[in-house]
């Protein structure tokens, strides 16, 4: 959970744009862009640790996402405010069909929170990760709490919750052959003994608590009990929150069940030392010392020789048919030498063995000679096979109708073995087919990007303006665009970000600069048919294309020292002559385009006026979201800093250099996962 919490810079973005601006958390922009990132985020880390329900609560303890299992479906929403102050649930579950809902004119219905959900974290935001027991509806299950900081700043909290199932309880029950059983209160919750169903309420004050128990700080005293007429052993501990006792667990094992199993062990005891004493007199009685103390020596060398610990010939003389016995052992020790001398060689590779039966019995050197002609026929096969393959035979396969057995599954895994690479083969070369694909698709997009771009001779002609333009695409290509266009006195300059990678963006974004360039060339200054027309041939190309992609756009129209801004986009930074940053926030002047087909009543414009020395600063969030190897945010705070403290007596040039080193300085050797774009404006 903590790799998760970690990595996850959707979720920490999330709940940092909570913190700081909570209007822009509910706003249609957080919806759209991060909110199904971020409940897809939960709803596949999820089923890793079992979870039924994972909440993220923001840094004043208010729920914000939440992902939950029930009736074995999964669901997923987010907590919001409206614009007319009422909190009201968003279920995420279907968004294609939840975003059509939104971009209509009805308000947000007013949803209550599904009843499992707590709307707000119960207890103060914890400085490390706990874990605790919890009850809930009669259920008992564990809590994982875990705060989320960023920066040395805390973000919110996460909580995860994991219910206690039977099927958890049947499984530790068949392994240690005992009944278990989970008690809410002093109710059965889940087990495996269901006539006990419940105890006495003042008994749960008196248990041991779980955590003393699995620490070691109190030990274990197991009750005697009586359940059904049958005795127990029983030990229990109570369950806790971490402030009070929810239940409890009882561990039951039966002393009828014990007793079965002492027994026959018992018996087995005594029937081994009854044969052992009888033998041990009968030989006392009939043998003479010297009788006894031959056979107590073949004995011992029959016992080396059955463990494998083969002794030296026995070169004593017995009594009578022992020196017989005596030379039938010497004869056995010196065939097992034999044999072993003959397994020893077969295991170091030498199968070309001369192998002899010792008579027409002799079932084990005939079971060697048998092992020694399987492998050698399994070299054969195998070096038969294996030389075709390197002759490109791919056809080729060995013969498992030729062996039994374990040799069978030999040539039948080395086959298997061949299938693979044929198919490993056979992939790798689509893969690089398809790499050399995509490498065409990105250096085409890439073109595309380059090619809109305005020239800087276009640039440095325009009266009364320095303004300068930065782009650097990304490993994968994103979809950023900027461009700035003359009509009749009047400057257009445009920003905008595509969502998704690749040719399809870079299409998209050829599409968004014709239809700029085109409605400025007609004269087009109303904005909200301005916006919605590009709107539309964005949405209805977008249908045609089958694509899911949209894109943020943000307008400037600039004249004489006026600026009008249009779109919704990242904040336009104001930069005064003096170095003071003026941030516009765009939510509310726009719509993200190609969502829905008519946008007309989301658009709105924000006049702005330059004096002397005052300037613009535009940018995607490839600036912001820029990360380094410890995962750490660029961030807006840092990007005015830097503009702020070099703005006065610096050129748009100079303003745009800076920026960028400082980017780069922050990224140091890590990688840029979206396009780095930036424009900057300074009135003469």
């Amino acid at each position: 959970m903590t790799g998760f919490l970690e990595n996850d810079t959707f979720l920490k973005w999330l709940l940092s744009s909570y913190r700081t601006n909570p209007k822009r958390f509910f706003s249609f922009l957080t919806i759209s862009r991060s909110l199904l990132t971020t409940t897809n985020a939960l709803k596949g880390f999820a089923p890793t640790i079992t979870a039924d329900r994972l909440l993220v609560y923001g840094s004043d303890a208010r729920l914000l996402v939440a992902y939950y299992r029930q009736e074995q479906q999964d669901h997923v929403g987010a907590y919001l405010r409206t614009d007319e102050g009422r909190d009201t649930y968003l279920a995420l579950d279907d968004f294609a069909r939840l975003m059509r809902e939104l971009a209509g004119n009805e308000p947000l219905p007013e949803v209550p929170l599904p009843e499992n959900l707590p709307e707000s974290y119960p207890s103060p935001i914890p400085a490390t990760t706990t874990i605790s027991f919890f009850s809930e509806n009669h259920q008992l299950g564990l809590r994982v709490t875990a705060p989320i900081v960023l920066n040395k700043q805390m973000l919110g909290v996460f909580l995860c919750d994991v219910f206690f199932k039977q099927a958890h309880v049947a499984r530790y029950v068949a392994l240690s052959k005992t009944d278990i059983n989970f008690f809410a209160d002093n109710q059965l919750s889940i087990g495996t003994l269901p006539t006990q169903q419940m105890f006495p309420a003042e008994l749960l004050a008196k248990f041991e608590t779980c955590q003393d128990l699995f620490s070691g700080v109190r030990p274990l005293r197991p009750a005697t009990i009586t359940i059904d007429r049958q005795p127990y052993y029983q030990g229990q501990c109570a369950l806790t929150d971490g402030s009070r006792r929810i239940g409890a667990i009882m561990v039951n094992l039966s002393q009828m069940t014990e007793q079965r199993e002492i027994r026959k062990i018992l018996l087995a005891v005594l029937a081994v030392a009854g044969i052992i004493g009888s033998f041990a007199v009968f030989l006392s009685q009939v043998f003479s010392r010297r009788i006894v103390q031959a056979f107590q020596e073949l004995n011992a060398a029959i016992a080396r020789v059955a463990c494998g610990d083969l002794p030296q010939p026995l070169t004593r003389v017995y009594p009578g048919e022992f020196n017989q016995t005596k030379d039938n052992l010497n004869l056995l020790i010196a065939a097992a030498n034999e044999t072993t001398r003959i397994v020893e060689a077969i295991a170091a590779g030498q199968l070309s063995l001369d192998v002899r039966e010792r008579s027409a019995h002799d079932r084990l050197m005939q079971a060697i000679k048998r092992m020694i002609r399987h492998l050698n026929e399994i070299l054969s096969e195998t070096d038969n096979l294996l030389h075709a393959i390197y002759n490109g035979q791919l056809e080729a396969r060995g013969n498992v109708e030729l062996f039994a057995g374990g040799w069978r599954e030999m040539i039948t895994g080395m086959n298997n073995v061949i299938d693979t690479y044929i198919e490993m083969s056979s992939l790798n070369a689509r893969l690089k087919e398809d790499n050399l694909r995509m490498g065409a698709e990105l250096e085409v997009s890439r073109r595309i990007q380059q090619m809109l771009l305005p020239s800087p001779e276009e640039l440095v002609n325009i009266d009364g303006l320095e303004i300068v333009g930065f782009m650097q695409p990304a490993d994968e290509v994103g979809g950023d665009y900027y461009d700035v266009l003359h009509n009749q006195g009047m400057l257009h300059i445009g920003i905008g970000d595509v969502t998704g990678h690749g040719l399809e963006s870079g299409i998209v974004m050829l599409m968004t600069q014709t239809a700029i360039r085109t409605l400025v060339n007609r004269g087009e200054t109303d904005p909200v048919i301005f916006l919605n027309t590009i709107n539309r041939v964005i949405f209805q190309n977008i249908q045609r294309m089958g694509v899911e992609r949209s894109l943020t756009l943000t307008m400037v129209n600039y004249k004489t020292g006026h600026l009008r801004v249009i779109g919704q986009h990242e904040e336009v930074l104001v930069v005064r002559a003096d170095g003071r940053i003026e941030r516009i926030d765009t939510v509310d002047l726009g719509f993200p385009l190609g969502m829905v087909e008519d946008i007309r009543q989301w658009v709105a414009e924000a006049p702005i006026t330059l004096s002397s020395g005052d300037g613009l600063v535009l940018y995607t969030d490839g600036i912001t979201e820029a990360q380094n190897a410890a995962n750490n945010l660029y961030g807006l705070e840092r990007l005015c800093a830097i503009i702020s403290m070099i703005w006065r007596d610096s050129t748009a040039e100079a303003v745009k250099e800076a920026i960028i080193q400082d980017v780069r300085a922050f990224i140091g050797g890590a990688l840029i996962y979206d396009d780095v774009t930036l424009v900057v404006l300074k009135q003469k």
